[in-house]
């Protein structure tokens, strides 16, 4: 179960402050491929971030994340934001500039964390090139032929950190309080939220899990006497 005090947390609830709940297990015969696998299954939403060090060697820390409360997206200048978070809904506007809309949403997602803790990704996601045009004066005179969002951010509720020194998978989610939500009943949700992602490390990867079904058509570009 998540290590945390009932009391400390209905307190900084009351309080409005966002918390991280936290649940750690030993991941010797895991990999940050297999967590991904396991914990994303049937998600359309997933993650799985590497750090870096110095450019060619994989850092400590590996971040998956899935089953975001907050999805926002930019498409041809429009915003779209789908959650059910009362408080982004009352103080984040689709009218706004996107820069401007994503600035309040990151303002309403941080997280107070000792730097000697476990990283917790709050924001995922891309800002394409055309995402250029809102913070600069500039035409983009280029047609769009990709028909993809100009920017797509997920905000995790589920996130799971494989640290790969360790060997160990902090599992954690975040809990932001809302008015029409008590506390121990955040605190519940968010107990039975991590321990049924515990319970998915658990699982073997079926073989079908990752087997390609589709019928894919392979051509060559060169003609056989060519090659």
């Amino acid at each position: 179960m998540p290590n945390v005090s009932k009391k400390k947390f209905i307190d900084n609830y009351i309080r409005n402050i966002p918390q991280i709940l936290s649940q750690q297990i030993i991941a010797d015969t895991e990999t940050p491929v297999s967590t991904l696998l396991k914990i994303s299954k049937n998600e359309k939403y997933s993650f799985l971030l590497e750090s870096v060090e110095g450019g060619d060697q994989r850092g400590r820390y590996s971040l998956i994340g899935c089953k975001p409360d907050i999805i926002w997206k930019v498409k041809s200048g429009k915003i779209s934001i789908t959650t059910n978070c009362k408080y982004i809904k009352d103080n984040v506007s689709a009218d706004l500039n996107p820069i401007q809309s994503l600035r309040n949403i990151l303002q309403l997602s941080k997280i107070q964390r000792d730097f000697n803790k476990t990283p917790y990704p709050v924001l995922v996601g891309y800002l394409g090139y055309p995402m250029i045009q809102y913070m600069e004066k500039i035409n983009l005179s280029n047609p769009d032929t990709l028909n993809i969002p100009e920017a797509v951010m997920i905000r995790p509720k589920i996130v799971a950190v494989f640290d790969n020194i360790k060997d160990t998978i902090d599992v954690m989610t975040a809990i932001y309080p809302e008015k029409n939500i008590k506390a121990e009943t955040a605190l519940k949700e968010a107990e039975k939220l991590i321990g049924k992602s515990v319970e998915k490390l658990k699982t073997q990867i079926a073989k079908d899990d990752v087997l390609n079904k589709k019928n894919i058509q392979i051509k060559s570009n060169y003609k056989k006497e060519a090659y």
